[in-house]
């Protein structure tokens, strides 16, 4: 009866501001089970307590690492990787770093992210795309 009235998760807010800023779903990443294991991995590292604004923070860079990583698989496997694919992922980079600092725990998500994020650029050099 009042289930209107529910607060939503961090992760459902997470995941309705990564439809509402780019119009993408988790759903239709290529492996949302990994992505969801490693987003509540991380928030745990945070003693399950992390701002929303850190979470929808959290879960583009997952999102974005997920892509990276299914996508150098593929490329290591002698597929052809169409870097035009994988242009748009800096641009949810930056919107997750405007999210981060908006977080009142700004530095518990950079410091339980960290290692993230340097595999983020590492793959993204892997592929000769730059971050402007």
């Amino acid at each position: 009866m009042f289930g209107f009235l529910r607060k939503k998760s961090g992760l459902e807010k997470a995941k309705e501001n990564l439809k509402n800023d780019f119009g993408l779903s988790i759903s239709r990443a290529p492996d949302e089970e990994s992505i969801l294991k490693a987003f509540s991995n991380m928030v745990s590292l945070a003693g399950g307590k992390l701002s929303d604004d850190a979470q929808t923070a959290l879960l583009y860079r997952v999102y974005c690492m997920n892509f990276l990583a299914v996508s150098k698989i593929m490329r290591d496997g002698g597929e052809k990787i169409d870097i035009d694919n994988l242009i748009w992922i800096p641009e949810v980079l930056n919107r997750s770093i405007d999210y981060s600092e908006r977080a009142k725990d700004h530095i518990l998500l950079e410091s339980i992210s960290s290692n993230l994020n340097q595999n983020i650029e590492r793959f993204l050099a892997s592929f000769n795309i730059n971050r402007g």
